[in-house]
């Protein structure tokens, strides 16, 4: 048998941060993302053992999912045509569509939230890929979303916004690549504990979801792009995102008109998105400096097809 499966990555306007570590287990998170069609495809098949896997990747990776199946290992194919460290929940793509087309293999079509929740498990807790919950439900669910993460572990709500309301904000978005990746997995270490400074600083990053969907269903994107700079700014001070290189491109952006921006992921390095002026979109295009990254809302989540 051959299954294809497949899972979008995602960019995080609001709220990232908030899903991880004791804080989300204390006083529970709130993300504001938006899945994009730079996705995973993985390709398994259970009578060529062949491996092929894209840069960066690693076999360990794959293991503990193929343990849990209880299936013979099968030949992986995986096509990725973004960067694995680029801060775009790449490694949450190919997770949940490497979890969902091994169960597909079994006869299995799950629900997104159980692929999602099951893909999350296994990279926690047998890979110890220490990180919060959006990414996987964003590659699961597909398109815009705010994911509500209760305290102490409590089953997740997703609440999606439709494709009118995002109509007026999406060609404002722009995705670049820095051109580098980051280079230490454990930049996330920060958000392990929750002292007290680092609860106020997330309780405001949690707020400016709220405030963000305001300006979305208000339609004020100007309004939207600089609420993005306030949470780029607290993003800064609750954790260790930046550097020099990045501040330099931000700096940039900002001289060519962009309202806001951020590093996404839990940064170091990988992808920048930012929202302008559509009169200024072309300009930062040509002189940022830094790829431009063609993308659209990918609005259909995990998908397995026997081929």
């Amino acid at each position: 048998m051959i299954v294809r499966s497949s899972a979008p990555t995602r960019i995080s306007l609001f709220g990232g941060g908030t899903d991880v570590g004791e804080y989300c287990r204390r006083y529970g998170g709130l993300v504001l993302n938006m899945a994009i069609n730079i996705r995973q495809e993985i390709i398994l098949n259970t009578t060529d053992p062949t491996i092929s896997l894209p840069k960066n990747a690693n076999i360990k990776f794959y293991e503990p999912f193929i343990q849990e199946s209880k299936l013979p290992p099968p030949g992986i194919k995986q096509t990725f045509d973004g960067e694995i460290t680029g801060g775009i929940g790449s490694s949450a793509a190919a997770a949940v569509a490497l979890y969902a087309g091994l169960h597909r293999i079994s006869g299995e079509r799950l629900k997104p939230q159980d692929v999602a929740e099951q893909a999350w498990n296994i990279e926690v807790k047998k890979l110890g890929m220490f990180g919060g919950k959006q990414d996987q439900y964003a590659a699961a669910f597909g398109g815009v979303n705010v994911f509500e993460f209760p305290a102490f572990n409590e089953t997740p709500k997703i609440n999606p916004l439709d494709e009118k309301s995002m109509a007026k904000v999406i060609p404002h978005i722009l995705l670049f690549h820095t051109g580098f990746n980051r280079q230490k997995a454990n930049i996330q270490d920060a958000m392990l504990s929750c002292n007290m400074k680092h609860k106020e600083i997330m309780d405001q990053v949690k707020g400016f979801v709220i405030q963000g969907l305001e300006d979305i269903f208000h339609g004020d994107v100007e309004a939207l792009g600089n609420l993005l700079h306030e949470s780029w700014e607290a993003k800064k001070a609750s954790n260790n995102v930046t550097n020099k290189e990045i501040d330099d491109i931000y700096s940039r952006a900002r001289r060519l008109g962009a309202w806001g921006g951020k590093i996404c992921g839990s940064g170091g390095g990988g992808y920048m998105v930012f929202i302008a002026p559509l009169e200024k979109k072309r300009k930062l295009i040509d002189q940022l400096g830094i790829p431009w990254v063609d993308f659209e809302v990918d609005y259909q989540g995990v998908s397995t097809r026997i081929l």
